[in-house]
């Protein structure tokens, strides 16, 4: 029979692959215009129709992750390894909520069973980024001179190891390796960012900032939210906090999930006496990196000098509540209460 059976789809081509793939790839696209919140809804939607779907589970997880939302990151995550046990993706987003609750040997565990899994680029740089977070500079180098081993071509893996090199002194591989990086993948923002932080690491704030003005000027680099966030570092150290908070703004209408930008325009205001601006960036980005003491400091600081005392309370029991492992938002909460209690 020539016909097609009602009902029945085209051979070869099965409906829900390809409305899976259909919605991965059009919330990529809205993550790379920097609309996340619409690249979450098509994912959310996509798992609307397929509930258990490994794929949109861990993507959606990611999208959580870059929100801020730790718990339904982890939960979705969590979600996907019930089903995928070595999940490689899957374990790098539990890794990295442990990770920002400063909660490291969890982390640990968590990114070496995706590398042994396959997951050789990603998380062998994410477990190296673990390592030297920790002070542990040996393993790191020692994780991303094995993944080279099986990866020589990954300039990723090249740029992260040279950063090592440099923080150990050993200047001339770093030199090299940045080269052989940069050579691999000429376009890359973040390698070409790490590598300018190395040139300019004996230069005086002011030289730094001369030759980054240069590169912001070239059309080319001008779009580099790295170039910007460095730009605000420089600003930020030069005590030159309005400059600063204006560059840390590029680099966020760049890459709109910088959460270290939300970090940094945080204690921009603070330090421009604006409490309030302070304390909607760094509520954001203590929701984000639970772990992240100095920022708890500063925004207990900002609560105090702006008289939102009532409210820090509600927003530190809050954290400490949903993040139990991270007891340091109970001194936050005991501090604000003797300071509402003696006004």
């Amino acid at each position: 029979m020539a016909e097609k059976r009602a009902g029945r789809h085209a051979p070869g081509k099965n409906p829900r692959l390809t409305g899976v793939a259909e919605a991965l790839a059009q919330a990529k696209e809205y993550r790379r215009a920097g609309d996340l919140p619409q690249a979450e809804a098509v994912l959310q939607e996509a798992l609307a129709r397929y509930p258990d779907d490994c794929l949109l589970q861990g993507q959606l997880a990611w999208a959580k992750l870059a929100e801020g939302d730790l718990l339904a990151a982890a939960h979705l995550a969590r979600a996907v390894l019930g089903r995928r046990p070595k999940d490689a993706s899957a374990l790098a987003v539990l890794a990295e909520v442990f990770r920002r609750q400063r909660r490291y040997a969890e982390a640990e565990d968590c990114l070496r069973v995706a590398l042994a899994a396959g997951g050789d680029t990603f998380a062998a740089n994410r477990l190296a980024a673990l390592y030297q977070e920790m002070g542990n500079l040996g393993a790191a180098a020692e994780t991303l001179q094995e993944a080279l081993m099986r990866r020589p071509e990954d300039a990723q893996l090249r740029a992260r190891l040279a950063g090592i090199y440099a923080a150990e002194g050993d200047i001339r591989r770093a030199q090299a390796l940045y080269e052989e990086a940069l050579e691999l993948a000429p376009h890359n923002e973040f390698i070409y960012h790490e590598y300018l932080k190395f040139l300019t690491r004996n230069a005086t704030g002011e030289e730094a900032l001369q030759e980054l003005g240069k590169l912001l000027r070239l059309p080319a680099r001008a779009s580099n939210p790295h170039l910007w966030f460095l730009r605000g570092r420089l600003l930020y150290a030069e005590g030159r906090y309005a400059e600063a908070h204006a560059s840390f703004t590029q680099a966020l209408s760049l890459r709109p999930d910088n959460r270290l930008a939300h970090k940094f325009l945080g204690y921009c205001a603070a330090r421009l006496g604006d409490y309030d601006e302070a304390i909607a960036y760094l509520e954001k980005a203590l929701a984000a990196e639970p772990g992240d003491r100095h920022v708890g400091q500063t925004l207990h600081a900002c609560y105090r000098r702006a008289g939102r005392l009532e409210e820090g309370i509600r927003f530190f029991t809050d954290l400490a509540k949903r993040y139990p492992e991270c007891r340091h938002f109970w001194d936050n909460v005991r501090r604000l209460r003797r300071l509402l209690e003696g006004k």
